[in-house]
């Protein structure tokens, strides 16, 4: 079995276009995805890293990535909370098709994620799971309101500086005061009306993560191919990456769909030894956010685990 890695590697949204472009921030990101990439590499020799790269991170350095086998680099527009990060994932599985690179499993990450146990144990797993793919999901219909809302509108983006999103949150007061927009200030500001699925959609959300068999992923890519109307759809909701992959894969009669994405999500802060061991704990394969800046040495107790965990 032959696994893909897509990376999608994004600008941290808490750093502006002056820290972007500093050396020291632009040293930290080319060297938080390298290790990343280093150690998918060395725990998954036959893999394929497709990376994407948002054109408004800080540049790249991609000596350190070429010189590995088998990794891609592209460069994509990314925007939080809107489509982007769909096409960017089509995007990976059209270039698998085009260049006729056999894959049999397409795992997502960020660039911040780090695995949390050796990539063969992680890949057995999946194999032996006889899932067509593994995504959290579940029902929209008993979801918070605010993520109700996110796909009950089609919402319409205006121009608004990202720095003005604590000035613009008042505004959401109004959602509360009538049924029909919605204004939404957390990715900039937007403002939706009230919009229908497709009839045949069943909505569901998870979160981005996802382990995709190659039959699941092109299902997914020609799926929505085939029908315009759907991705019109989507392209108006609110983070949109959340609910595709569960809402298409969970339609799927013919698909087996196993309901975690595997993935253990770090809280704000500085990442610490107590919160990686509770993470392995867990059974997710994944951990994440990360900091290269601040979790190196975190990062090293947990390249310690793995490689001691590889050798039994």
């Amino acid at each position: 079995m032959r696994f893909c890695y897509h990376i999608q590697n994004n600008a941290p949204r808490h750093h502006g276009a002056q820290d972007r472009g500093t050396a020291a921030h632009t040293g930290a990101a080319a060297a938080r995805l390298t290790r990343l990439v280093q150690v998918i590499r060395r725990y998954s020799p036959t893999s394929v890293v497709y990376i994407s790269h948002d054109v408004h991170g800080p540049p790249l350095d991609e000596s350190d990535l070429r010189a590995l086998p088998d990794v891609t680099v592209t460069y994509d527009l990314h925007r939080p909370g809107d489509y982007s990060a769909v096409d960017r994932y089509l995007r990976g599985v059209d270039w698998l098709a085009r260049e006729g690179v056999s894959v049999d499993w397409i795992v997502s990450l960020t660039g911040t994620d780090y695995p949390l146990l050796p990539l063969a144990h992680a890949e057995d797993e999946l194999v032996a799971s006889r899932a067509d793919a593994v995504v959290a999901h579940r029902d929209l219909r008993g979801a918070a309101r605010h993520t109700r809302s996110a796909y009950g509108f089609r919402h319409r983006r205006l121009p608004s500086p990202a720095a003005a999103a604590a000035t613009l949150r008042p505004l959401e007061l109004v959602n509360r005061l009538q049924p029909l927009l919605r204004l939404h200030t957390a990715d900039g500001l937007a403002v939706g009306w009230r919009t229908r699925p497709p009839a045949d959609l069943r909505l569901r959300t998870g979160g981005p993560g996802a382990a995709l068999s190659w039959r699941a992923a092109r299902f997914v890519a020609e799926f929505l191919n085939g029908r315009p109307d759907v991705v019109a759809y989507f392209r108006g909701c609110l983070s949109p990456e959340r609910a595709v992959l569960p809402t298409l894969l969970c339609g799927a009669a013919d698909l087996a769909v196993r309901g975690d994405d595997l993935r253990h999500r770090l809280g704000a802060g500085p990442a610490t030894d107590a919160a990686v061991a509770a993470a392995a704990a867990s059974g997710a394969h994944f951990a994440g956010p990360f900091d290269h800046r601040t979790d190196p040495a975190v990062l090293d107790g947990l390249d310690t685990r793995l490689a001691q965990a590889a050798e039994r």
